[in-house]
């Protein structure tokens, strides 16, 4: 977009083009703040997509949406994709793990590092240590949400201690990615017949037998 291009919302104003350009649109206002992305030469396909995904993110936030919309999400998902041809199975793979993403968190129970210090009665200084302590050790694991590490609450006992099969079968199931190894945890198992893993902690050794038959690639 070589041209200045530019929207004005009830509380915002987005532009993009060059910036000698955008610096002269926006003049010299001393309240002025301003987000800026630069675009770099082999990135300049990418400047429409960019521009309209900010513009529509803008207005949703100065509206006071608290929650996106399914047509809200379908719209941003085709802004960002527009220009950017992706293999339709990387899209619907993404499509996916947004689904799996929404429903554990909404029907799961999860405590940040912060919540799991309170109620085990630890430090107040760092209350984040020990589950990020826990979390390199491999005895728990978190899952990034909205830029903060949650932690399922199935893993820890009524002390706030990391239960020890949850290491067990981390180790068996190997460096996953930590929301495909919550939706193991969250999913139906046939080595459990049928039942979901989080709800057999109390069966620790068919709990890591069925973690180590997923690993072996057969899933029940």
């Amino acid at each position: 977009m070589s041209a200045l291009t530019k929207h004005t919302g009830t509380s915002f104003r987005s532009l993009s083009g060059p910036a000698s350009r955008i610096a002269k649109a926006l003049g010299g206002g001393k309240d002025a703040h301003v987000l800026a992305i630069e675009i770099k030469p082999e990135q300049r396909h990418l400047e429409g997509s960019l521009f309209r995904a900010i513009d529509l993110l803008a207005s949703m936030i100065s509206s006071g949406t608290t929650k996106l919309q399914e047509d809200r999400i379908r719209r941003l998902g085709e802004f960002l994709i527009e220009e950017v041809e992706l293999p339709p199975a990387a899209v619907a793979e993404a499509g996916m793990r947004a689904d799996t993403v929404r429903h554990l968190i909404e029907h799961g129970k999860w405590l940040t590092a912060a919540q799991i210090a309170q109620k085990g009665g630890y430090s107040k200084s760092n209350p984040a240590a020990p589950a990020n302590r826990w979390k390199k050790e491999g005895k728990a694991f978190g899952v990034n949400f909205k830029g903060q590490d949650l932690f399922a609450a199935y893993q820890f006992d009524a002390a706030m201690k990391p239960r020890p099969v949850i290491a067990e079968v981390l180790a068996a199931l190997g460096k996953k990615d930590p929301w495909k190894i919550a939706a193991w945890f969250g999913s139906s198992n046939g080595w459990l017949r049928g039942r979901i893993p989080q709800d057999c902690l109390e069966e620790p050794d068919a709990v890591i037998q069925a973690a180590k038959q997923e690993a072996a690639g057969f899933n029940g």
